[in-house]
């Protein structure tokens, strides 16, 4: 399996926030692992099928999630080394912190739906060479960064976002924004996560955790219950119901249904124009009527 070449910039997006402004590592890598929380629910999500120089390959969410989850481990083991932690504490910390993850996070399982969308609208039912994908991101997280590098490769993810947002600080809605083009094309499909994906204020809780380290008990508790509530958005419903512009398809029983309703129509239509023409024709055919017509 192809993995990215160098992780400069996912290693500057982690350090800028877990040194730069240290808290708990728990609280500021929220995205990435929430302490406490329940598991993913069941859930069906195709692979993403790629031709990787001749060689057909299956990539799974799972496989995405896993990746994520130890990498994340390994920037946590390089941050509690730099703090001066013994192997035997870092592995102590690194078994609390990470009981029950399973790097199934917002970010991850966003990123991979949209590569998935983006894949049906400009292949169909075509396998993409790996290396015609390009993504481009402006989300600036730590999961969503790996998911795209781990399918398509560092030479063909691009982060693209202002400034101020590169350390993950101001993220909102028009981060969660991606692009996928066929490059041998030239043509792109843009994918944008609805507003109502979002609970109410899991913008403002999520700054409150992850930037400024101020929020309360009852405030992480509710971002955590946010952040399943998003997690498990994105992996259980439909895309029309994830992203914009995405029409919801007709449902198949009702498509049957009403084309049984227009059939029956139409026969009751054709039966009783039958009936009108007969009961005409007896009338004609009556010599009383036939008199009066003369």
């Amino acid at each position: 399996m192809m993995k990215p070449k160098n992780d400069i910039l996912i290693l500057i997006v982690i350090f800028a926030v877990c040194i730069l402004k240290p808290v708990a590592w728990g609280l500021r890598l929220a995205e990435a692992h929430m302490p406490g929380a329940r598991p993913a629910p069941e859930f069906k999500l195709k692979p993403i099928i790629l031709n990787d120089a001749g060689t057909e390959i299956k990539i799974t969410i799972e496989d995405v999630a896993k990746y994520h989850n130890e990498r994340t481990k390994e920037v946590r083991r390089r941050i509690l080394k730099n703090e001066g932690k013994s192997d035997a504490e870092i592995d102590k910390i690194i078994e609390q912190e990470f009981r029950g993850a399973d790097g199934k996070c917002p970010c991850i399982s966003c990123a991979f739906r949209a590569v998935l969308l983006g894949i049906q609208k400009l292949w169909g039912k075509e396998i993409p060479q790996r290396n015609d994908i390009k993504i481009i991101s402006h989300l600036p997280s730590p999961g969503s960064m790996q998911c795209f590098e781990y399918i398509v490769g560092k030479e063909n993810f691009v982060l693209s976002i202002p400034e101020k947002k590169k350390r993950g600080e101001d993220i909102d809605i028009d981060n969660w924004n991606f692009l996928i083009i066929r490059q041998s094309t030239g043509d792109e499909f843009e994918v944008q996560v609805r507003d109502d994906v979002y609970p109410e204020g899991f913008f403002g809780l999520r700054k409150k955790v992850k930037v400024e380290n101020s929020a309360t008990k009852e405030e992480l508790d509710k971002f955590r219950v946010m952040w399943e509530e998003v997690r498990d958005t994105f992996l259980t419903k439909a895309d029309w119901e994830l992203f914009e512009g995405i029409k919801e398809p007709f449902p198949i029983g009702g498509a049957i249904f009403f084309s049984l309703l227009i059939t029956g129509a139409g026969s009751l239509l054709y039966v009783k124009n039958r009936k009108n023409r007969k009961s005409l024709k007896r009338l004609l055919k009556n010599p009383a009527i036939s008199d009066y017509s003369d």
